[in-house]
């Protein structure tokens, strides 16, 4: 693996460390490296946003710190980084919703060289784990595009269970499309963390 020059960002509160991965706040810095991935096509293909142009980029990232500040914060924006190098690679959102805010809604994205390594498997399961064990919430839920089949399979592998398929109920890039409902509660994963613990 090559180690990246790039300054490497100071770890905040909300870090989370997998086997290979930093998970962590964006920074201002950052832009260039997301930009590689949001502005793909490819990787945008399943998305309701992108591909995206350079100021786009900028302003997300710019939304996702002024979220970072916030107190309560209900919106969580994690970079993936490889642990030896800070050039982030990809995202988690993890985003707070109902009242009081003990659900939420997660979302990912991964620039396409990363593919078909496991990283978003890894990734998810560790924001789940922090949703669950350090927020406290009672249940995440995730959604995508039933042609989107990578996606899918990592919230099967994260242990999500399929809820529903909705016929054309968004509509997307100028044209309906279908989506897959996943969800998995509190005692879901506590259990399925005792499982694993017990083999």
């Amino acid at each position: 693996m090559t180690i990246s020059r790039e300054k490497r960002s100071k770890p905040d509160a909300n870090s989370i460390k997998t086997d290979r991965l930093l998970l962590r706040d964006l920074h201002d810095a950052d832009w260039v490296s997301v930009h590689e991935y949001s502005s793909d096509p490819k990787v945008c293909e399943f998305m309701d946003w992108g591909p995206n142009s350079a100021r786009e980029t900028k302003e997300f990232i710019k939304r996702a710190m002024r979220a970072a500040k916030d107190k309560p914060r209900f919106a969580y924006d994690f970079a993936i980084t490889w642990q030896d190098a800070d050039r982030v690679i990809g995202a988690v959102s993890l985003v707070l919703v109902g009242f009081p805010p003990n659900q939420a809604m997660i979302g990912y994205v991964l620039g396409r060289q990363h593919w078909g390594q496991g990283i978003m498997s890894e990734a998810v399961g560790a924001v789940i784990g922090f949703g669950f064990e350090t927020l406290k919430l009672h249940r995440i839920s995730a959604s995508c595009d039933p042609k989107n089949m990578a996606s899918f399979r990592v919230m099967e592998k994260c242990g999500m269970r399929r809820e529903g398929y909705f016929v054309e109920d968004k509509y997307i890039k100028g044209r309906w499309r279908d989506t897959l409902a996943y969800s998995i509660l509190a005692r879901e994963w506590n259990d399925r963390q005792s499982g694993r613990q017990a083999k």
